[in-house]
């Protein structure tokens, strides 16, 4: 299925799923509009906002499919400009383990659970 976001058109850009419970299709553009063999569908779509609708493919198969907004990356590292640069909690120092330590040993027992051998077996 051909998706237009916001005025780009993208070529088989969606698959129909109808054996999902729910097909859910993100989007940080304002209009949406799907197109399949027969037909086109278009939504207007905000922050906070979704459409559920039905797809019926090969007229039998039906499809329950959303288009919900979710913030661009760019929208998403634009709100960095909120952190806050004066909080300065230490950061934990990083060590690496000795390669002779115990932990790092592989276990020769025929036997595991989880980490630890089984004695006797």
């Amino acid at each position: 299925m051909d998706i237009e976001e916001d005025n780009v058109l993208r070529k088989k850009a969606w698959k129909i799923d109808p054996q999902q419970k729910l097909d859910v299709f993100g989007t940080s553009a304002k209009k949406v509009t799907f197109y399949t063999d027969i037909d086109k569908f278009t939504v207007h779509i905000g922050r906070g906002k979704k459409q559920d609708f039905i797809i019926l493919l090969n007229g039998k198969d039906s499809a329950m499919t959303r288009i919900q907004y979710e913030p661009s990356r760019l929208h998403i590292l634009k709100g960095a400009a909120k952190y806050n640069f004066s909080d300065n909690r230490p950061v934990p120092t990083f060590t690496y383990q000795s390669a002779e330590h115990s932990d790092l040993k592989r276990n020769t027992c025929r036997t595991q659970v989880g980490f630890h051998c089984r004695e006797g077996r």
